[in-house]
């Protein structure tokens, strides 16, 4: 039996091995799923985590967002805040949003200070990388934080499954027009999501159990 990180890994594998294969994803840890929701008050919080990868992703979901800023109804103010390794190309790169909404960029965070953060926010967002093999890691990170998720580009076809398996938000958007229509849609439907039995599924703990029956079927089989 072999795992991997995703199906695109396992379809790469197929090519030359020809074993029973089973994707072992990158989750969280399951207390994430235990911290309490955190008061605030009436600013709209969008948070941009992670490495943001290629520049002209980043400016176009910048744009997006001043967009939506530009053209919305509600006068409630918004936060942009950013949390992660790529702080100085963010300070760069987000001057359309100057006079917008406040800019918060966090130069360093820890980690349980991040998680109250993913939490606190009504939106979360990140950059998808492109490439040929996908690991969904962030994907799944936010969604532990059961809040809305936005990202840029489109994510692919297995972590939309992932997204709608535990009844999470994902606004997938593939140009400046849809990240605007993502934040507008996700502003006017700002509902708590529940907790889903098949989220744990996707923390370390859950798909260690996972792994777990992998390794004790193949003990029992040979």
């Amino acid at each position: 039996h072999m795992t991997s990180f995703s199906e695109s890994h396992l379809a790469e594998a197929n090519q030359w091995f020809m074993q029973n294969k089973t994707a072992i994803y990158s989750g969280f840890d399951d207390a994430v799923l235990r911290v309490k929701e955190v008061s605030k008050n009436e600013v709209y919080e969008v948070l941009l985590t992670g490495s943001i990868y290629d520049v002209e992703d980043f400016q176009a979901f910048i744009n997006g967002l001043a967009q939506w800023l530009e053209n919305r109804d509600q006068k409630n103010p918004v936060r942009f805040i950013y949390a992660g390794n790529d702080h100085q190309r963010v300070r760069n790169g987000v001057q359309k949003l100057s006079g917008l909404c406040d800019v918060e960029i966090k130069d360093f965070m820890k980690i349980e200070d991040l998680l109250v953060a993913q939490r606190r926010a009504d939106i979360n967002t990140y950059i998808r990388l492109l490439s040929r093999f996908h690991f969904h890691h962030k994907a799944i990170e936010l969604m532990a934080a059961k809040k809305p998720i936005l990202c840029f580009p489109t994510e692919v076809d297995e972590t939309i499954e992932i997204i709608k398996r535990t009844s999470c938000v994902l606004y997938s958007c593939g140009s400046v027009a849809d990240v605007a229509q993502g934040f507008e849609a996700a502003y006017r439907n700002q509902v708590k999501q529940k907790n889903n039995s098949n989220l744990i599924e996707y923390s370390w703990q859950g798909q260690a159990k996972i792994l777990e029956k992998i390794l004790e079927d193949a003990k029992v089989s040979s």
